[in-house]
């Protein structure tokens, strides 16, 4: 979490440096043994230290008065609070963004105590009259509306930050307006598509001729099933040659979990390794210096191989960086891998994610059919 810098003028005052130069401020005070803080807003919305320190005035006068503010606390504020628990964790932006993009502008500055369940369920409708162009941007007319696993994104989001307020007591409703929220069915649009062993000759030999980073990428996702974002934010400290282990990051989950090194990975790692120090990225050089630089060159040649003539909207058939897991998967079922070590090594949080690979299993029956009437 960012370190928070004292105002030498204001008493009382504070503020945090954020990743875009902006500075947020904050106030502190006690009242009756029990210490307070409050996001008071950011330098770009015209807060400064001087607004901040009458700001805490009044709120000590008021508390001394019977008056109790702290509760009243606005939903960007608590969201704020919120996403400084998420600073150093990989889905820290994807979060940040997801509440400035469509959950702020909806709220705008309301009361947090002020929010209700029908409130969420307004907000859940006009996520469904969302409408964006071809090139993801939103539009009043476009011809794409969010998908339901989207807006339920949407909506864990903003669950999140409420449940965070009330575990914290930051907020408090008379009755939880997230309780009864349904969220919308998602489309049964997964990707069901994985590379066979002669697809992924092609592709290994495809990616020999760029060089080491994307090899060794390729090698890193086929081997651990981990995705994307796992697989391109691994550095040296996360690996363990010897143990032939390496720590993945779950930007579902924010933690991390064990994924294990084959031959191959092993050869590509040597002697890469002991030219970094613990915190650089395994890839070395400019071009793969982040994940969208791995995702852009990786999609051209997936496309090139496996995509031509089919369309971008067939989830089904389209191969792409993320059909790289469920490949690791599906070989591992063909091989009769138990269903339960599945889910361990894609670190499923419900067995129910993984069942869809079963099918593959050899005891799944397909044999006994093939051949019933031999």
């Amino acid at each position: 979490m960012a370190k928070s810098i004292t105002s030498r003028k204001y008493t009382g005052v504070y503020y945090y440096k954020l990743d875009n130069g902006d500075k947020s401020y904050a106030v502190r005070y006690t009242h009756k043994g029990k210490r307070y803080d409050k996001v008071i807003g950011r330098h770009s919305e015209g807060i400064r230290e001087a607004y901040c320190f009458k700001v805490r005035t009044d709120l000590i006068n008021e508390m001394k008065h019977g008056i109790d503010r702290s509760a009243d606390m606005r939903l960007s504020e608590l969201a704020e609070h919120f996403h400084k628990t998420k600073l150093n964790t990989e889905t820290y932006n994807e979060r940040l963004s997801r509440f400035e993009k469509e959950i702020k502008p909806f709220f705008r500055n309301r009361l947090v105590s002020e929010i209700r369940e029908s409130d969420l369920i307004g907000f859940q409708e006009h996520l469904k009259k969302v409408r964006f162009g071809a090139k993801g941007r939103r539009e009043a007319n476009g011809e794409k509306s969010l998908a339901n696993a989207t807006i339920n994104k949407y909506i864990d989001e903003l669950k999140a930050i409420i449940k965070y307020g009330m575990k914290k007591k930051l907020v408090h409703f008379k009755d939880d307006p997230t309780e009864n929220i349904q969220m919308l069915t998602e489309s049964n649009n997964a990707r069901e598509r994985y590379l066979t062993k002669k697809e992924i000759d092609i592709l290994r030999e495809e990616v020999s001729f760029y060089d080491s980073n994307l090899q060794l990428f390729t090698a890193l996702a086929l081997g651990t099933g981990g995705r994307l974002n796992s697989v391109a934010s691994i550095k040296k400290k996360d690996i363990n040659i010897a143990g032939r282990r390496v720590l993945l990051i779950d930007d579902k989950k924010d933690d991390y979990y064990t994924a294990f090194l084959n031959d191959e990975i092993v050869k590509l790692l040597e002697g890469k390794l002991d030219k970094l120090r613990p915190n650089d990225s395994i890839y070395t050089g400019t071009k793969y210096g982040n994940k969208r630089a791995i995702q852009r060159k990786m999609k051209k040649i997936l496309d090139k191989l496996f995509n031509v003539g089919l369309d971008v909207d067939d989830r089904q058939n389209r191969v792409v960086i993320h059909t790289l897991r469920h490949t690791f998967a599906s070989h591992l079922a063909i091989k009769g891998t138990p269903i339960y070590t599945i889910q361990r090594l894609m670190n499923h949080r419900d067995i129910k994610h993984t069942m869809r690979y079963a099918k593959l299993a050899p005891d799944s029956g397909m044999v006994e059919v093939i051949n019933l009437y031999d």
